[in-house]
């Protein structure tokens, strides 16, 4: 997965490189009808063993043409955290990433992101204090892709405990998003995203549009140029947990468009993960039911460039459904390929994980097998 030098951000892909991956750096695409696609195959290059048992190994990794980023959230020095960066093709070692911060349990690697040659890493469990208000607030740095070298410390810029800032990140160009999906203002757990520039500047905080309480807004976010894509996993619209999707304009916060769970039930999570690549927006529905298995997973590509923008312009349902599949987990845009990850199927072993790879820009498709 990390090995293809076309996927500029993926949650997971290969089963051993099993996990989150977040995020980054991609090209606009051109729109084209969105009806029937092709999946593609290709072929395993590297498998990179984590540093040590129970670390969290690619819980997050993220790429570019030459390097690949890997999180590890529970390795380092008293399990702080660290990300790992390697040359795309030979697997080398280029730098290890370890926590500045380096407190016990801040889960540092847990997301990462990378554009051009700036590297963010999300610390969502860092403490900024020794006080029940300080737990949990959650913290993002950013690196140097070139060096290794620390650039920036990004604070959550209005802490709350158990905020979780950092959990899910972005970077694109000059731009930095992250999510702080427990942020209880207004609501408990309503969910917010923080957006900061490269020089370490604090632009805004954008708050739920609609806040209800255990909404998540924020559970994963993604920026190309100015516009930002947040899931909230858990709001209600439709049905409980049916999940939302949010299109925000990033130099002022304004809500754009609002894209609805197209066919809402219980448990569906629209929104878990989200990518957003010129005018194309995909959003999974990870807890989909496709025929009588459960949780088999699905995703919608919506097309903001459309006359309809907030209705899916694609539904692709799971190849290979079985129950927990957990189709959609993952997802990566680049060019006219879309990456799709299943981080729970049994195609190659029990709960192993899979990775779809798609052509969104060929019809009539005649699928092939998944990597």
């Amino acid at each position: 997965m990390v090995a293809q030098s076309f996927l500029k951000r993926v949650h997971s892909l290969l089963a051993p490189l099993y996990g989150y991956a977040k995020r980054r750096r991609r090209t606009v695409l051109g729109i084209e009808p969105l009806e029937d696609r092709t999946l593609l195959a290709v072929s395993l290059e590297i498998a990179i063993e984590g540093p040590s048992p129970v670390s969290g190994f690619a819980t997050s990794v993220a790429t570019t043409e030459q390097y690949f980023i890997v999180g590890s959230p529970s390795s380092g020095t008293a399990n702080s955290g660290q990300a790992f960066v390697y040359e795309v093709g030979t697997g080398a070692l280029v730098h290890t990433l370890n926590n500045p911060a380096g407190g016990a349990g801040d889960q540092f690697g847990y997301s990462v992101a990378v554009s051009g040659n700036n590297i963010v890493v999300g610390s969502p469990f860092y403490d900024s204090g020794t006080k029940s208000q300080d737990q949990d607030v959650g913290r993002m740095y950013l690196f140097d892709l070139t060096t290794g070298g620390l650039l920036q410390t990004l604070d959550n810029p209005d802490p709350e405990p158990d905020d979780q800032f950092g959990a899910s990140v972005d970077i694109s160009g000059t731009l930095i998003v992250g999510g702080a999906a427990h942020h209880s203002t207004p609501q408990n757990d309503a969910g917010a995203v923080h957006v900061f520039d490269t020089s370490g500047a604090f632009l805004r905080t954008i708050n739920n549009p609609e806040p209800h309480p255990n909404d998540h807004f924020g559970t994963d976010v993604s920026i190309d140029g100015n516009l930002i894509a947040v899931g909230e996993v858990f709001d209600n619209t439709g049905a409980e947990d049916a999940g939302s999707v949010y299109i925000l304009d990033a130099t002022n916060g304004t809500l754009l468009y609002e894209l609805r769970n197209p066919f809402p039930t219980t448990n569906d999570y629209f929104g878990h993960a989200v990518t957003i690549s010129g005018n194309l927006v995909v959003a999974a529905v990870e807890g989909d039911e496709v025929g009588a298995a459960n949780n088999a997973g699905s995703v919608y590509v919506f097309d903001l460039g459309s006359m309809t923008p907030t209705t899916y312009a694609l539904h692709i349902q799971n190849p290979n459904p079985t129950t927990g599949d957990h189709f959609g987990h993952s997802l990566e845009i680049d060019g006219t390929n879309l990456v799709i990850g299943a981080n729970l199927s049994n195609i190659g072993g029990d709960d192993t994980g899979v990775a779809y790879v798609y052509d969104i820009g060929v019809l009539n498709p005649t699928p092939t097998v998944p990597v």
